[in-house]
């Protein structure tokens, strides 16, 4: 038989009926109800992060649905969309926002905070070496390190936690 479609194509709500019929000149089948349950989205769950300064945040978030990133608490300021999240570099403490889903879908909107800890200290140990030879140094923060030239911070030399002198032959 002929198979033909005889529903609403504007179904609403978290249940809605499907009528199917099947019908020719030849036969005729009895109504069969269909229900389509509708899942709703679930609020997204992350967890918040904290970081040292400088540094980026990547949240990790579960929801049923696809998973949408806002700079607001309005929904605007689109960041990205999927489970992950990584923002720019971050000097303060900043809250994001996620929400999963769009439009009647949609859930509710959840914020998220990446904590700004205060850049601590660098640690370091010094090395000996001989004349003429270059020294690996490493050093250790929770916040990106610079190493300089001179104790009042100009002359940049590099980045990251290893930086290897160029050949030294005095102090």
């Amino acid at each position: 038989c002929f198979g033909l479609f005889n529903g609403n194509s504007a179904l609403s709500g978290q249940f809605a009926r499907v009528t199917v019929t099947y019908s020719s000149a030849a036969c005729v089948s009895p109504l069969v109800p269909v229900v389509v349950s509708i899942n709703q989205a679930t609020a997204p769950t992350a967890s918040n992060q904290s970081i040292g300064c400088q540094s980026t945040a990547t949240f990790t978030a579960s929801a049923n649905s696809n998973i949408t990133w806002y700079s607001n608490s309005n929904g605007t300021g689109q960041l990205g969309t999927g489970n992950t999240y990584t923002t720019p570099a971050l000097g303060s403490t900043t809250t994001y926002y996620m929400q999963a889903g769009t439009g009647a879908c949609a859930s509710q909107i959840i914020p998220v905070t990446a904590t700004v800890n205060a850049a601590t200290n660098p640690v370091s140990s010094g090395a000996s070496i001989n004349c003429g030879q270059t020294a690996a140094l490493t050093a250790t923060s929770n916040s990106p390190i610079t190493w300089y030239a001179n104790s009042n911070g100009t002359g940049q030399l590099g980045t990251g936690t290893t930086f290897t002198t160029p050949t030294l032959t005095s102090n």
